[in-house]
């Protein structure tokens, strides 16, 4: 029988929710959320995906990297966290959520320590989701994100680092393999670099992934 989630808003559990022990681990089940009035979601695609060259005035930022050793895309938005809705499910290293609709699956650092304190799950101020999502759900997360403008305004800061030159050379080496194909034209022109971005310093974070 389907169980169905039960969600609740990240703004309003900030900064942890505590689920029941189950069986899988001893003791109870948590999930630490960021303070932060924004959660910054990087959707990776691989080039070959339509959705890799999705543009949209919303994201933040578009990046060609190596996702494992494929090329591919990174895309930042920022959607306000009193839109992220998380469900209140025991992922164990990966938490389900959902934005204006669209289901999610966050990457998360997570650890247990003892039976005590059973296992906890770290969301970041800066959150990558499952590798993959099309069109039609990278318009529904722009319909809700904010600018850069606004998070500026708010105290993010955004600074490009380059990539390490071994990382670079791995990323050139494997868009040269494809550079013949049509599919990698304007991806190639994208920024070989990538973000840090940094929350308001007068917000406390819980973790950053």
């Amino acid at each position: 029988m389907e169980t169905t989630l039960k969600y609740v808003r990240m703004s309003e559990a900030a900064p942890r929710i505590t689920l029941p022990a189950t069986a899988r681990a001893n003791g109870p089940y948590h999930i630490e959320v960021p303070t932060t009035q924004h959660l910054i979601l990087v959707f990776g695609h691989r080039w070959t995906d339509h959705a890799a060259k999705f543009t949209h005035p919303k994201v933040l930022g578009k990046f060609l990297l190596l996702l494992e050793s494929y090329v591919g895309t990174d895309l930042y938005f920022a959607v306000p966290t009193s839109l992220v809705e998380i469900a209140l499910d025991t992922g164990y290293s990966y938490v389900n959520a959902r934005v204006n609709g669209v289901g999610l699956t966050l990457n998360v650092s997570g650890v247990t320590c003892d039976g005590r304190t059973g296992w906890t799950d770290w969301v970041g101020a800066v959150s990558h989701v499952r590798v993959g999502h099309g069109i039609r759900d990278l318009k529904k997360i722009a319909e809700v994100s904010a600018t850069g403008t606004e998070l500026e305004a708010n105290g993010w800061t955004f600074t490009r680092e380059n990539l390490e030159d071994r990382d670079l050379l791995r990323l050139q080496c494997r868009i040269q393999d494809h550079v013949s194909d049509p599919r990698m034209q304007g991806l190639a022109e994208l920024p070989r670099d990538h973000f840090k971005i940094t929350p308001p310093a007068s917000v406390p974070v819980v973790a950053v992934a």
